[in-house]
């Protein structure tokens, strides 16, 4: 199972259904924070004293939901699978990037 999750980056492993639409928007959805467990965290062993940084598993959900599942800890609860956000980032970067492009030409036009 680790290997078969991992290890599919190869483009023939693969058969392409659909492009990420609207990264910026999305990316712009996504709820950021700096934070530590709560109470109900913590009575699942987390510890408060650490101050940590991520996202709403909910808010990427709404925009994102490949990048979430079920959490290990107790799957009433969710996670965010990180490495699944960075296609969305990357194509915001190239939205970013052709913005950038256009107002250069424009300046120097």
């Amino acid at each position: 199972e680790f290997r078969r999750v991992l290890f599919r980056s190869d483009i023939r492993l693969k058969t392409k259904v659909g492009d990420i639409v609207d990264p910026l928007s999305k990316v712009r959805q996504i709820e950021t924070m700096i934070y530590h467990a709560n109470e109900t965290a913590v009575g699942l062993g987390y510890d408060a004293s650490v101050i940590e940084v991520g996202v709403s598993a909910q808010s990427v959900q709404a925009v994102q939901p490949e990048a979430v599942a079920p959490a290990p800890i107790d799957e009433k609860y969710l996670t965010v699978r990180y490495e699944r956000l960075v296609p969305l980032l990357l194509e915001s970067i190239k939205v970013l990037e052709g913005r950038v492009t256009e107002l250069e030409a424009k300046l120097q036009g």
